[in-house]
C-alpha cells in the first residue's frame, strides 16, 4: 500500500461524524485488550493505538476529544477486565445484584482516565507536529500513573504489560520501570499513525519506520543478552520453598461443611513431596488459607504441626491467616504469618492496600449503606515490610510479603530502607474462575521481580502459584485449577540492584519534563 493511499484513509477517518471515530476507538480498544496476558499479542499494539491516534486527530471540540478517549478506555478496560465480574457470581453470593456495575461500571470509571487525557491533549497539542505528538505519548502515560495512584490506585494492564509473553523486551523494565516501559510502547505503536495524519516526507517516514524497527531489535537484543549472562543463581544454604495450591473451589472455601476437608487438602500438601533433611523447606499456603479460630483448635493445630515435621528437620509454615482480634468489637486482618515448627508465630503482616468496596467500605463512618457495610471491615496495615525470622535469619533470607494484588504496584511492594532478598505473595484468584484475570495477575508478578531483581514465590489458592527468578523467569508453575505441591530451591537476588529500584521517580520526573518542553514549544509557535 502506497504512502498516498495510507494518507488518504487517515483523511478520510479525520472527518467522519464524532461517533463513527468514537466508534472506531473503542474497536481499538477492545482490540487491544488482546495484547494483554493470557494472549499477549503485542502485535495488535501498532494498529490499535495507531487507530486511536487518529481518531484524536480529528476532534474539533474538548468534548468530541474527551468522548473519542473514553470510547478508547472502555473497550480496554471492558474486555481487560470483563473477569472482575466472575467474582459476584460465586454460588451463595448475596451480591450478585452488583453485577452489571462489575462488568460495565468499572471500566466505564476508570476510561475517565483515557478521556482527562484526551481532553488535555486535544486542548494543548497539535498532533499533526513532532512536539504534538510527542506531548500524546507523555500525557497518555501520565494518565495511566493517575490511574495506579489516584484513590486507591489500579494500575492493572499498564501498555507495557504487552511484553509479558516476550521476556527479553519485558527486561526493559529493569531499566525504566512500567511506566516508562509504557511510554516506550506507545511512542513505537503510535508512530505509524502520527506518519498517517502528518504526511513528512517519504525521507522522513522511512527513518521513522527504521527507527522503530532499530530500537526494538537493539533492545530486545540487550533483554536476550541481559537473560543469556545472568542464569538463576541459587546460595548454597538456600531454604527450599514448598509452594502449595490445595485448589479449594471459591462455593466451598467457607462452607461450615466442608471446613474439614478443606483443611485436609492443606495438610496434605505439605507431606506430598519427600522430607528434606539438609535445608530447611518452608511451605508456603495461599491466601486466607486457615483463621484464627480454626487455629485456636487444639486437634487442628496438633494435625498441621505433626505434618510439617515431616517435611524435614528444619521445616517453617508461611500462610495466608483471616485474623479476629476482639469479640465485642472484632477487628479483622488479611494477613500473612509465619510459624515455627510448633506452630508459634515468628512474623506477621498485615495487608495495607485493601480492595475498595471488598474488603473496605470507602467512607463507611458516614454511609449508612446495608447490607453493603457488612461485607467490608478488615484493618490495614501499615505499609512493605522485610521479616526476618527469629531463630531462623541464617536459614531464611529477609522478605517482603505481600497479600493478593498488594503486587500490581510498581515502586510499593518493598520496604525502600530494608532491602529484602525475595518477595512472598499469597493470593486467592478462584474469586475469577479460568479467566484472563489469573494470567495477567501471574504476568505483573513477573514484571515485579524484574523491576526489583527480587525472586518472588507466589501461592494461590486455584492458581496459578509459581516461582520467579530476578529476572522474571518462571522456574515452576502449578497449573489454574489443578491441585499441586512442587519444591524449588529459592533463587538469589540479582547481583546489581536494578537501575529502576535506584532511580524510580526518574520516568515520571522525564515524563513531567516532556510535557512541559512540549507547551513551551506549542505556546511560542
Amino acid at each position: 500500500m502506497t504512502l498516498s493511499r495510507l494518507h488518504a484513509i487517515a483523511d478520510r477517518m479525520i472527518t467522519l461524524p464524532v461517533f463513527a471515530r468514537a466508534g472506531l476507538a473503542w474497536l481499538a480498544g477492545s482490540l487491544m485488550a488482546l495484547t494483554m496476558a493470557p494472549t499477549s499479542w503485542w502485535p495488535l499494539l501498532f494498529p490499535c493505538l495507531s487507530l486511536f491516534f487518529i481518531t484524536l486527530v480529528g476532534a474539533r471540540t474538548w468534548r468530541d476529544a474527551a468522548f473519542i478517549g473514553w470510547a478508547f478506555g472502555f473497550g480496554f478496560f471492558l474486555f481487560g477486565l470483563f473477569w472482575i465480574s466472575n467474582a459476584l457470581l460465586v454460588p451463595g453470593n448475596p451480591f450478585i445484584w452488583v453485577w452489571p456495575l462489575a462488568l460495565v461500571g468499572l471500566p466505564m470509571a476508570l476510561a475517565l482516565f483515557t478521556a482527562v487525557s484526551a481532553w488535555i491533549i486535544w486542548r494543548f497539542a497539535n498532533l499533526k507536529k513532532w512536539d504534538g505528538f510527542a506531548f500524546f505519548c507523555a500525557v497518555m502515560i501520565a494518565g495511566e500513573y493517575a490511574r495506579g495512584h489516584i484513590l486507591t490506585g489500579f494500575p492493572w494492564n499498564l501498555y507495557g504489560y504487552a511484553w509479558a509473553g516476550t521476556l527479553p523486551m519485558a527486561q526493559i523494565a529493569a531499566l525504566v520501570g512500567p511506566y516508562g516501559l509504557s511510554l516506550i510502547t506507545l511512542a513505537w505503536a503510535a508512530l505509524p499513525g502520527f506518519l498517517m495524519v502528518a504526511k513528512p516526507e517519504r525521507r522522513i517516514v522511512i527513518a521513522a519506520s527504521l527507527s522503530i524497527i532499530i530500537t526494538m531489535a537493539a533492545l530486545y537484543g540487550w533483554g536476550a543478552m541481559r537473560l543469556h549472562t545472568n542464569p538463576t543463581q541459587f546460595a548454597e544454604n538456600a531454604p527450599i520453598i514448598r509452594l502449595i495450591q490445595p485448589n479449594i473451589p471459591q462455593a466451598d472455601k467457607w462452607d461450615p461443611e466442608k471446613t474439614t476437608l478443606n483443611l485436609q487438602k492443606l495438610i496434605d500438601g505439605l507431606t506430598l513431596n519427600p522430607p528434606v533433611t539438609d535445608r530447611t523447606v518452608v511451605a508456603v499456603w495461599p491466601e486466607t488459607a486457615i483463621s484464627t479460630r480454626l487455629m485456636s483448635i487444639p486437634d487442628v493445630r496438633l494435625a498441621i504441626a505433626s505434618s510439617m515435621k515431616l517435611m524435614g528437620s528444619n521445616p517453617l509454615l508461611l500462610t495466608g491467616i483471616l485474623i479476629r482480634e476482639g469479640n465485642e468489637t472484632p477487628s479483622y486482618g488479611n494477613s500473612l504469618v509465619a510459624f515455627d515448627p510448633d506452630l508459634q508465630v515468628l512474623a506477621r503482616f498485615d495487608k495495607a492496600h485493601l480492595v475498595p468496596f471488598g474488603e473496605y467500605m470507602p467512607l463507611q463512618s458516614i454511609l449508612s449503606i446495608t447490607p453493603l457495610v457488612q461485607f467490608s471491615g478488615f484493618t490495614p496495615g501499615p505499609g512493605p515490610q522485610t521479616l526476618t525470622l527469629p531463630g531462623f535469619e541464617s536459614a531464611v533470607p529477609p522478605f517482603s510479603p505481600l497479600v493478593c494484588y498488594e503486587i500490581i504496584f510498581p515502586g510499593a511492594v518493598t520496604d525502600a530502607n530494608h532491602r529484602p532478598a525475595w518477595i512472598v505473595n499469597v493470593t486467592n484468584d478462584g474469586w475469577y474462575g479460568n479467566s484472563p484475570g489469573p494470567y495477567q495477575h501471574l504476568a505483573q508478578t513477573m514484571f515485579r521481580a524484574i523491576e526489583e531483581g527480587l525472586p518472588i514465590v507466589r501461592s494461590a489458592n486455584n492458581g496459578i502459584s509459581a516461582i520467579i527468578d530476578p529476572y522474571g523467569r518462571i522456574l515452576t508453575q502449578i497449573p489454574y485449577d489443578k491441585p499441586g505441591s512442587v519444591d524449588v530451591i529459592l533463587p538469589t537476588k540479582s547481583p546489581e540492584t536494578p537501575f529502576y529500584v535506584a532511580w524510580r521517580y526518574l520516568p515520571v520526573i522525564f515524563l513531567l519534563i516532556l510535557i512541559i518542553l512540549c507547551c513551551a514549544i506549542r505556546c511560542r509557535l
